[in-house]
């Protein structure tokens, strides 16, 4: 049928051109083309973005899916996929959606199934869901993400990456303004640090003597703290004879 339309279709072309008065071949044969590709746009099936099943090829199929999926929250949509990567994709966004750690068993990729378990433990605050992943990459995320958002020291000590460990102590320390978090951190130049950022948001110079350095400890901890406060007599607890005076200096020009 669809081979009798198509000789009955060209048949009509021939005819239509031979009929205009063009002797260009050359010119015939555009015309030609243009009028082919016009019935080709105009016979192309239309679609249904309520089924699926209209689109022509599959990875337009298996994006329809997954919009469906995403907006009525249905997995059923999900199971429809082709993609590995895409159905992985499905079943994470609707996991999360219905807050459904049971959907994550579904997803094979290790490191797929590790995001969408994180993501679920973190919406939860549940650090009991971050125990049962496998990915050792997600498991630390799982654990920073749950630590920051609860403020809790405590989980920092479940992120092993030290580095990383000592960036969730930090934000820790800062967001409770709490220097004994500073003295878990793993290395001494962010520990410092730590204290110094907590002295300054509590102006409490007491915190910077926790800091090694001296020229540290008195120029970017206590001479900071006087001049937030405006109080020369912090700085003439400087020993440090041109920092104190830069201290005295600052503060009677903000005077």
């Amino acid at each position: 049928m669809i081979k009798n339309i198509k000789y009955i279709t060209i048949s009509f072309f021939k005819s239509f051109i031979n009929k205009i008065k063009i002797t260009d071949f050359s010119m015939k044969r555009i015309i030609f083309a243009i009028l082919a590709l016009l019935l080709i746009v105009a016979c192309k099936p239309e679609v249904d973005p309520n089924d699926c099943t209209t689109y022509s090829d599959q990875g337009s199929q298996d994006n329809c899916y997954f919009e469906k999926a995403v907006k009525d929250a249905n997995i059923d949509e999900c199971n429809n996929i082709i993609g590995e990567s895409f159905k992985t994709v499905c079943y994470s966004e609707i996991s999360i959606a219905l807050n459904d750690i049971e959907i994550c068993s579904k997803i094979d990729s290790e490191q797929a199934k590790g995001n969408c378990y994180a993501k679920i433990a973190t919406n939860n605050n549940d650090s009991t869901m971050c125990e049962g992943i496998e990915s050792d990459y997600w498991k630390e995320n799982c654990y920073f993400n749950l630590a920051t958002e609860l403020d809790s020291e405590e989980l920092c000590l479940e992120v092993e990456d030290e580095q990383r460990a000592d960036k969730c102590f930090m934000d820790v320390a800062i967001d409770k303004q709490d220097e004994s978090v500073c003295s878990l951190f793993h290395y001494l130049d962010p520990k410092d640090n730590c204290y110094k950022e907590v002295a300054i948001l509590k102006e409490d110079i007491t915190i910077c003597e926790n800091m090694r350095d001296k020229l540290d400890r008195e120029a970017y901890c206590v001479k900071i703290i006087a001049e937030n406060k405006k109080d020369l007599s912090i700085c003439e607890e400087i020993g440090i004879d041109i920092v104190r005076e830069t201290c005295i200096s600052n503060i009677e020009e903000m005077e």
